[in-house]
């Protein structure tokens, strides 16, 4: 990755991650009880767009998930996120394997796959605030997260990397690359281009009518970020590329 672009998402991480947290606080703010808030995590996920939803198989999931889940969060109280862990990979692991076995864990549910169960992992460890578990090491978890690619992070890598087709796997590769320790940055990329993207083209003043109509982007959040300096930035360093 071009250092100007990489220096430009360690620098600007705070913007993306607090659109995330206020999406996180907004589908999770009618739950009243732990186990709540994790099924609005896990629906939110199975509604993201990637793929055709067929209503009989996210019902599949979504009682799978009580059966397996419900047992974890007794009383209404949080749940031990090891305890939780065990009863979902159903055996034993090493902590340093915990992302990897619950990536595979949730990836086996119907409707969710590789895409949507990083994106159920990166918000319990990111943004669930201690509010649906505890005992969570999130800075040793952090440095194991999987990207969620989806189709704007696959259009950004293949300029960046100058490859016409990446899979998964092999983005997930680079972000440990670029960013050791922390490969969660790379996730950042979605965020800039949801804001700049038409179709298969970064614009060169962003994509006016995302900004305007998204639901969270309010003007406050626009001034305090300088976001449309931002987004000008990001498109002057990604299209000369």
């Amino acid at each position: 990755m071009d250092k100007a672009l990489k220096d430009f998402i360690k620098d600007n991480d705070e913007i993306p991650v607090t659109y995330w947290q206020l999406c996180y606080r907004r589908f999770t703010c009618a739950s009243e009880t732990p186990y709540e808030r994790l099924r609005a995590v896990f629906l939110d996920a199975i509604a993201a767009s990637g793929g055709q939803v067929n209503l009989d198989d996210e019902l599949e999931a979504v009682l799978l998930f009580h059966e397996r889940i419900n047992q974890c969060f007794k009383n209404n109280q949080r749940s031990d996120f090891h305890e939780f862990c065990k009863i979902l990979i159903g055996s034993e692991f090493e902590k340093e394997e915990t992302i990897r076995k619950l990536w595979e864990a949730f990836d086996g549910f119907p409707q969710i796959g590789e895409k949507k169960s990083a994106m159920i992992i990166k918000n319990i460890v990111l943004f669930s605030e201690d509010d649906i578990f505890y005992n969570i090491d999130r800075e040793m978890y952090k440095e194991y997260l999987i990207v969620p690619v989806d189709r704007v992070v696959r259009i950004l890598c293949r300029t960046i990397y100058n490859e016409p087709e990446l899979n998964f796997n092999e983005i997930n590769e680079i972000a440990n690359k670029e960013f050791p320790g922390n490969p969660i940055l790379l996730d950042d990329l979605w965020f800039w281009g949801h804001f700049t993207m038409q179709g298969d083209e970064v614009l060169s003043n962003g994509n006016e009518a995302r900004i305007k109509t998204d639901f969270i982007l309010t003007e406050r959040f626009i001034d305090k970020y300088r976001l449309i300096d931002k987004i000008n930035k990001f498109t002057e360093l990604f299209r000369s590329l």
